[in-house]
């Protein structure tokens, strides 16, 4: 049976079962069973996956649009009309336009497809999607024309997504995620997941689940929020995220880019709701370079690796370190093979002058460099360097390591940054796949939009931000909480004052914390069959 009619056939039985209501059949431990990634399910998943969560979508420069949608049953329809026409970049797409690479992880599993295969697999798929689809706008613009809205709101319902496909043309990518107020909106709140789901934390959300955004914790992060009360947990029912180049818009600048493409989404939401806006960029000097976060330090090293995240070599499909999807993704309702995943999205504002003073301070006692004191804080020297490997800077950036080799912290202490949100001791369940992207505000306000997919809040980010971050103990040792987020002078960190080697310990703890909480919301990040077929089918 060709894709064309596997195709078919999982659309009837898509629509089967949820005219009868039953729980979706793809289930977490499905996403290990499949055997080649040319496997006609995975190909399906793939081309319902929004784009960067399992590959990095690589912009320069990233808009969000943090929306609240408007209730009235004009403004609903408006909306409805919207998201099943909203184009949305997908996970096959990505892979498709990848850039090459040489690096190969001979480990790597499930085993490497056939370029051939897989995208001549991906080609038929697009041919009945583009059938579909083209058969779809039609019904769609006839509706239009027939619809009381359509003559209460002339054009806006037939410009609003010819504005964000525009963009997309021009190469952005473009990606929707909804909130838990999101789905109490559209009346999914209890069936968007599957019954044997735990989407308590969800529910719960950031600030109840992980103490930041209150000021009474066992935590204590620094709280500082955002002074237009935006990150309102019952609010905001939905991001939307476009990411461009400046050569996306034919020439124009970045920052003229930005403006016009805050405005067309403006236009493209102004029938159904009202949004604020975060602008990120991939690096401080807005290129495309490898980012670095304000701190001078590489950013988004060790992230979990998949599947082709970069892209086709020859005839074969090139691997790095293979991780199991179910560490990002989750089953939703979309259809039988359709995934998302849950995205903390969080505004950290990074003080450079308090983490500087730090280093000065540190290297005084150390008597050591300020480039070496700010390497122990962090726990990698600021070209990728590691700790454990080196005192001195070797142009290292290693991302497949442990700590086996340092058990006494001498070498990377225990409270540094990059060991306390991952000890590297086996408990790799916790791992989460980061995507921020650096803000600038203002001089005095600039920092990290930080951003995570994860296929559990609780058992990893939570997990993460709990017990390994923010807990002073580690086997036992207390060891003080990370030193780049806790405010509090109290915890009695250790560092050596000879490199790898014990005996000669001096104290330092430092006054404020380097990163302050601004805002952040728990999303979910739907298959795209979920926003545009399920998403207010009740109305």
């Amino acid at each position: 049976m060709n894709i064309e009619a596997i195709n078919k056939q999982r659309e009837a039985v898509k629509e089967y079962l949820f005219d009868k209501g039953y729980e979706m059949y793809l289930r977490r431990e499905d996403l290990l069973s499949i055997e080649t990634y040319s496997d006609p399910k995975f190909v399906f998943l793939l081309s319902d996956l929004q784009a960067n969560i399992i590959k990095p979508h690589g912009k320069q420069c990233a808009v969000f649009a943090f929306i609240t949608f408007q209730n009235t049953l004009a403004k609903r329809k408006n909306l409805k009309k919207w998201l099943s026409e909203l184009p949305l970049t997908n996970a096959m797409d990505q892979i498709a336009t990848g850039k090459k690479s040489n690096t190969v992880h001979k480990d790597a599993m499930p085993p490497k497809p056939e370029a051939a295969d897989l995208m001549a697999a991906y080609g038929n798929l697009l041919a009945a999607n583009k059938n579909r689809s083209e058969y779809r706008k039609k019904n769609l613009e006839k509706g239009r024309l027939e619809s009381k809205d359509a003559i209460d709101n002339p054009g806006n319902e037939v410009e609003d997504q010819i504005i964000l496909e525009e963009l997309k043309k021009s190469g952005a990518v473009i990606c929707f995620y909804i909130s838990h107020a999101g789905y109490k909106y559209f009346g999914e709140e209890g069936h968007a997941f599957s019954r044997y789901d735990d989407t308590s934390a969800f529910v719960k959300g950031l600030a109840e689940g992980t103490g930041f955004g209150t000021e009474e914790s066992n935590i204590e992060p620094e709280v500082e929020l955002d002074e237009n009360n935006n990150y309102q947990y019952d609010k905001v029912h939905a991001m939307l995220m476009v990411a461009f180049d400046a050569d996306d818009a034919g020439g124009n600048s970045l920052a003229n880019k930005t403006i016009e493409v805050k405005e067309k989404i403006e236009k493209s939401i102004s029938g159904f709701g009202n949004a604020f806006f975060e602008t990120g960029y991939l690096n401080k000097d807005r290129t495309k370079d490898a980012s670095r976060e304000w701190f001078g330090f590489k950013d988004g090293l060790s992230n979990p690796r998949f599947f082709p995240s970069t892209g086709i070599t020859g005839n074969s499909l090139n691997w790095e370190e293979p991780s199991k999807l179910d560490l990002v993704l989750r089953p939703d309702r979309g259809g039988p093979d359709s995934c998302g995943s849950f995205l903390v999205f969080m505004k950290l504002r990074q003080d450079t002058d308090a983490f500087v003073l730090a280093c000065k301070k540190l290297a005084v006692k150390l008597s050591k460099s300020e480039d070496y004191a700010g390497a122990l804080l962090i726990g990698r020297h600021k070209d990728g360097t590691l700790l454990t490997k080196s005192e001195d800077k070797r142009n290292d950036d290693r991302r497949t390591f442990n700590y086996e080799r340092d058990d006494l912290g001498l070498k990377c202490p225990f409270h540094a940054h990059i060991r306390k949100a991952n000890p590297r001791d086996g408990n790799s369940y916790r791992r989460i796949v980061r995507r921020g992207m650096l803000y600038d505000d203002s001089e005095s306000n600039k920092g990290l939009l930080f951003m995570s997919f994860q296929g559990d809040l609780k058992l990893q980010f939570e997990d993460l931000v709990n017990e390994w971050l923010f807990n002073p103990y580690y086997r036992g040792r207390d060891v003080g909480a990370d030193p780049i987020l806790s405010k509090d002078a109290k915890y009695n960190r250790q560092y050596s004052k000879v490199w790898g080697k014990g005996g000669n310990l001096v104290p330092f703890s430092n006054d404020k914390p380097f990163v302050t909480f601004k805002g952040g919301l728990y999303f979910f990040a739907p298959s795209i069959s979920y926003i545009k077929t399920t998403l207010g089918k009740y109305w």
